[in-house]
């Protein structure tokens, strides 16, 4: 068992687990969203185009997307298994996965309260030099605890950001407006989908509570019988 998806709303933390838990585990890690900033920041057309949609909250196109992912699990390090983080993200783009012969092995839905989802996303920052990501707020609420992920910058060679969190980059998308509607759009499009995967046996819950310390706890959920 080694091709996995990670489903979850946005901020609930898909991304952090699947970048540590893919090289723990031997498998690429391979995030939507990551592939889809990558255009944005290398200034391609398709990033042109993506740039207008997240920012008015919006999800980039399936087919768009769908080519992204399918040009990422042919790349060598993907051979062996992966971590698909937040994709497929609809019915459409699971059937486009079957249709297009990528097998998944097991789903993983990552569930945290909204308002813990919220006050964290809105508090992400990530250095400008060395793309270290932090976040600045603090949760102790109702048996969640999730503190402050601060910097130190050691290792960090950029000359802007040691000892300064001013210095630190928030995403522009990453505001409270914009935050609940990329959440509600999440909620209608991702429904469907968790049924589909509850009713193919593939799908397993898992609810954060610590944050990444939890990574340990959500390896035995990924490799449950």
């Amino acid at each position: 068992m080694n091709r996995f998806v990670f489903l979850g709303a946005p901020g609930v933390g898909k991304g952090s687990f699947a970048s540590i838990l893919g090289p723990q585990l031997g498998l690429a890690t391979i995030g939507a969203g990551d592939l889809v900033r990558e255009e944005v920041k290398r200034g391609t057309a398709v990033g042109k185009e993506m740039k207008a949609f997240s920012d008015q909250g919006q999800l980039a196109p399936d087919e768009v997307v769908n080519n992204l992912v399918k040009r990422r699990v042919k790349q060598a390090d993907a051979c062996q298994g992966f971590i698909l983080d937040g994709f497929p993200r609809n019915l459409a783009q699971a059937a486009w996965l079957e249709s297009a012969g990528i097998k998944i092995d097991r789903v993983i839905n990552i569930t945290l309260p909204e308002w813990i989802t919220v006050k964290k996303i809105s508090a992400r920052r990530s250095c400008p030099e060395c793309r270290r990501s932090f976040n600045i707020a603090d949760v102790n609420k109702d048996g969640y605890v999730m503190p402050m992920i601060l910097p130190n910058f050691e290792g960090c060679e950029s000359s802007r950001c040691p000892g300064s969190l001013e210095n630190l980059e928030r995403r522009e998308d990453d505001t409270e407006d914009i935050i609940r509607d990329r959440l509600s759009v999440y909620r209608s499009a991702t429904a469907p989908l968790i049924d589909f995967y509850k009713t193919k046996g593939l799908l397993r819950e898992f609810a954060v509570m610590r944050g990444i310390k939890d990574k340990d706890a959500l390896v035995d959920v990924m490799h449950a019988a």
